[in-house]
């Protein structure tokens, strides 16, 4: 009976992480707690949205998504984007711009159109901390 019990909550847990797939930054990370609990952490069309916690896999230290997003780009360009996107234009510095997506937004679907626009690839933070940076 244990056994039986074990080898269903190991099938369980292997649904479960591969329904809650998701890739950030170039990398796959579960799903292992939304921001909105009233929303559902399966299929495609859970996406990830700013506060969401991922990990690089069930046991790893959880990563909260922020919505801090770097963008290597003239302002000028990163101006237009935040626009476009409805992000924040928080800071910018020699090439580089700190965006910032509000709380709701599809990080990962922002991820992949903010990369088919730009030359680099853009940096989501994943902040190991429930905090958010100052």
């Amino acid at each position: 009976m244990k056994k039986m019990i074990s080898a269903l909550a190991i099938m369980g847990f292997s649904l479960s992480v591969s329904a809650g797939s998701v890739q950030l930054n170039g990398q796959d990370y579960v799903v292992v707690d939304t921001a909105n609990s009233a929303r559902s952490m399966s299929g495609e069309q859970m996406g990830v949205m700013v506060g969401d916690k991922v990990a690089v896999s069930a046991q790893s230290t959880p990563l909260t998504v922020t919505g801090s997003i770097l963008v290597k780009a003239t302002e000028a360009h990163a101006s237009e984007l935040a626009q476009k996107y409805g992000l924040s234009l928080v800071s910018y510095l020699e090439g580089v711009a700190l965006l910032e997506a509000t709380p709701g937004t599809n990080v990962a679907e922002l991820e992949k159109a903010l990369n088919q626009e730009l030359d680099t690839p853009v940096n989501l933070e994943l902040n190991p901390q429930n905090q958010r940076p100052q």
